[in-house]
């Protein structure tokens, strides 16, 4: 699932994202998440966020895989 959705976003073929390192694509992927983030949040261009009004902060931990 992964593998795809990289692909689509970054226009590359299916053998050259497998050939990406796993941090590598895991960190484009959170990249993606926090983009996407910001573009909903409404603009606030020069002002300062509401007193109490709700953020979020996304923590992505990797794991290393067995053997690696």
């Amino acid at each position: 699932m992964v593998l795809f959705g990289v692909v689509r976003a970054t226009g590359l073929s299916p053998d050259e994202v497998r050939a990406w390192a796993w941090p590598d694509t895991l960190h484009y992927l959170a990249y993606c998440e926090l983009e996407a983030e910001r573009a909903r949040l409404p603009s606030s261009r020069g002002t300062s966020p509401r007193s109490g009004a709700n953020t979020r902060t996304l923590i992505y931990r990797v794991h290393p895989r067995p053997g690696e």
